[in-house]
């Protein structure tokens, strides 16, 4: 079935000796198929949190959607959500614009890096500190504390300015750098 659903354009269903129905792919599914199927996968590294999660997802949807799990484990949750309630969920796949501007992004960001360009980020507190275009966490300088010996860190937030420029559209609240992070993905002043 996954190579006809990837390699033809139109399918036609034969039971019983005769012609059942006929179309594309997604005609085919949004009329005959069972509903949405939304698989949520965990993480592996922290089962309490996994735990709470699911116990989350669980009141979601049946709170709202009034569907219980098909398949559950410790790590992945599946559920099928009714034709009936499907106008209670929006998913839609990205748009082009979208995909155009996180190429951009992207190239913007790999262009300060290779440049060393730097500019200013102005925390809540009023410090500003010089920081190189298109980092993504940092850490801030003088936060180590003797309840965390790690020190305090900001995600920075990147957008383009009409001129294509990469330029700071906020930042994180200030949050411990996480003892198990890797430090190599975050920028130490």
């Amino acid at each position: 079935m996954e190579e006809a659903d990837i390699l033809s354009d139109r399918r036609g269903i034969v039971a019983k000796g005769r012609l059942r129905c006929i179309g594309n792919s997604i005609r085919l599914k949004s009329k005959f198929g069972s509903g949405l199927i939304i698989n949520v996968s965990f993480s592996e590294a922290n089962t309490d949190a996994n735990a709470s999660c699911g116990r989350a997802l669980r009141s979601f949807f049946k709170h709202h959607l009034n569907v219980m799990p098909k398949e559950e484990t410790k790590y992945f949750v599946s559920y099928v959500i009714p034709h009936k309630e499907e106008s209670n969920l929006r998913l839609n796949l990205t748009t082009l614009e979208d995909v155009f501007l996180n190429v951009a992004t992207k190239a913007a960001l790999e262009n300060a890096a290779d440049e060393n360009n730097m500019t200013t980020l102005v925390l809540e507190s009023g410090k500003s500190l010089m920081i190189p275009v298109g980092v993504k966490k940092i850490g801030i300088p003088g936060s180590i504390t003797p309840h965390n010996l790690s020190g305090f860190m900001v995600e920075v937030y990147w957008g383009q300015d009409s001129n294509g420029n990469l330029c700071i559209t906020g930042h994180s609240a200030e949050m411990p750098i996480p003892v198990r992070d890797d430090l190599s993905s975050i920028f130490l002043l």
